[in-house]
């Protein structure tokens, strides 16, 4: 199991705000960045700029909800569950440059984030 991600998820997964596009990590399912789904675009919004002004290394925008594009489109059907994940996305890095100790401070400024909201 890739310790970056499952670090990652094992400490997250209690946030209430948080939802994860999958539970189960293995070889079989590698990551270049950790997606993390927020509740809200708001949450989403806010949490980005805090982690931005703390220095932490976050995408805010990965993916594209195809249903809205004509390409995909020819019977004008939307995928909620699409535009939800694709307004509400963010990503973490788990590269392998990103050490524990960097992985701990994301863990802790997501936390604390969230610790200030309730």
């Amino acid at each position: 199991m890739p310790k970056d991600i499952s670090c990652l998820f094992n400490n997250l997964k209690e946030i209430k705000y948080l939802n994860f596009a999958q539970v189960d990590f293995n070889e079989q399912n590698i990551f270049l960045e950790f997606p993390i789904i927020c509740n809200s675009k708001d949450i989403k919004d806010e949490l980005f700029q805090y982690l931005i002004d703390k220095k932490i290394d976050v995408k805010n925008y990965y993916y594209r909800n195809c249903s809205e594009e004509k390409i995909y489109n020819e019977n004008s059907i939307f995928c909620l569950n699409s535009k939800h994940i694709s307004e509400n996305i963010l990503m973490l890095p788990v590269h392998e440059k990103i050490f524990k100790d960097y992985q701990y401070k994301i863990i802790n400024e997501i936390k604390f984030f969230f610790n200030k909201k309730n």
